[in-house]
């Protein structure tokens, strides 16, 4: 019996005895977050959000939402600014520290997985390369590569693709910062599927919007946005 094959044979069973850490209090246990942090977030989740755009409110739907016409069906949000979780997000989404991906994802499918229904594919939120490029990575597109293993669901990256606004266009022209990639529709079709757009952090509803408007333009039946922080302080208009 060769080396390799024992150590294949160990290595996954010592990864899951090996001690970890809870990301908020540190304490030393088996889960990335404890029994006690997760309820603390649990509880944080008991306030009621409009269900279609996230935001913490009274009634099922906010008033917002209740007078205009979103073109996304329902919102999924993780939590909200005054969590615990937007450190940890903000690690991650900001500076790179994927390692916070793992406290996200376990706290993903302990309080919300169960709560939403299936869908047929999922969409990282377009993304300005210039920041990708400054960033050094694509936050919501690892975030889709995980939830992809997670769901045993496909994910495309490149159907919808981001451009900031040229210079050579008039203050006056209506301008839309979403593009979709006809040719590869023209291979897949998206037609009656229900599509997830993956946010790590979602500061207001307009530019959602425009996603959701393009893909139900070319075929999709109903799409929901899954986001780990709804932040409604930056909320304009």
């Amino acid at each position: 019996m060769s080396f390799q094959f024992i150590k294949k044979k160990l290595v996954h069973p010592l990864q899951h005895l090996q001690p970890t850490c809870c990301v908020f209090c540190q304490q030393r246990q088996a889960q990335p977050i404890c029994y006690f942090c997760l309820n603390a977030l649990r509880e944080n989740l008991n306030y009621r959000q409009c269900l279609i755009c996230g935001k913490p409110n009274l009634t099922w739907v906010c008033k917002a939402c209740a007078n205009a016409s979103w073109s996304f069906d329902q919102t999924v949000a993780l939590a909200n600014e005054t969590s615990r979780l937007m450190a940890t997000v903000k690690a991650f989404h900001y500076h790179g520290h994927f390692s916070q991906m793992v406290s996200i994802l376990y706290a993903w499918k302990i309080l919300i997985s169960k709560r939403i229904t299936p869908v047929d594919l999922i969409i990282p939120f377009p993304e300005d390369v210039k920041i990708s490029q400054e960033r050094g990575f694509w936050s919501a597109l690892e975030l889709a590569k995980k939830w992809s293993r997670l769901t045993k669901t496909p994910y495309i990256s490149d159907l919808l693709t981001y451009h900031s606004k040229e210079s050579n266009v008039s203050k006056y022209s209506v301008f839309y910062p979403f593009k979709i990639n006809t040719e590869l529709l023209s291979i897949f079709s998206i037609t009656n599927f229900r599509i997830a757009v993956i946010l790590p952090h979602m500061q207001k509803p307009h530019l959602l919007h425009e996603t959701a408007k393009l893909l139900k333009a070319h075929g999709a039946r109903y799409v929901i946005n899954w986001v780990l922080i709804r932040d409604c302080t930056k909320e304009r208009g």
